[in-house]
């Protein structure tokens, strides 16, 4: 809601154009969040059998299989983006602000797919807690980023999609330092000890 406040402050062509984006953008989260949930089973299954070697080998694989994806996708917004947008709205000046907030996310979808890599590695290994923690840093970060990208730096309606980059970001961010202050040493630590 407060993201849609900043939103309609800039008018209808905005409105429509990040509605479209938004819808696109569903379907963006979609092989994050299939990534997600094989790699959470994964996990579990293994860190439970005290297989910590085979976590982190689905670690690395899950981050390969997330860098692919998001390469394709990424050429994918920057190339065909005004032809994505139009296929949900119909007037040009919506389209071609559609298109240009999809190419401002699109360099950001590595950090939206490092918040489901990880996310999902550390539900399977057991801390859930910290998955409801970084998701509450994202709600928090898209009530302030937008207002402070928009209203006090003056970014315009780019502000309105560079703030969702942003918040991926500093989401993805404080993930990775979880994954590798934490569980990584523990996992890794694990496997010494069984190759010992």
């Amino acid at each position: 809601m407060a993201l849609q406040r900043v939103v309609n402050s800039f008018g209808t062509t905005a409105v429509a154009a990040f509605t479209a984006t938004n819808r696109i953008e569903q379907l963006i989260h979609q092989p994050y969040m299939t990534l997600a949930t094989a790699l959470s089973t994964f996990s579990g299954q293994n860190f439970g059998a005290k297989r910590n070697d085979r976590v982190y080998e689905g670690y690395k694989t899950g981050v390969i299989i997330m860098i692919s994806v998001t390469a394709v996708l990424m050429v994918i917004m920057q190339l065909f983006g005004r032809a994505i947008t139009s296929l949900f709205v119909t007037d040009e000046e919506v389209i071609l602000l559609g298109a240009r907030g999809l190419k401002i996310t699109s360099l950001f979808y590595i950090a939206l797919g490092t918040i489901y890599v990880i996310r999902g590695v550390l539900t399977g290994i057991g801390d859930a807690f910290f998955s409801l923690f970084n998701g509450v840093i994202e709600v928090i970060g898209r009530f302030t980023v937008p207002v402070f990208l928009t209203a006090v730096l003056g970014f315009g309606e780019s502000g309105i999609w560079l703030s969702s980059g942003i918040v991926w970001f500093i989401s993805g961010f404080t993930a990775w330092i979880r994954y590798y202050t934490y569980f990584h040493k523990k996992i890794y630590a694990h496997m010494v000890k069984e190759t010992a």
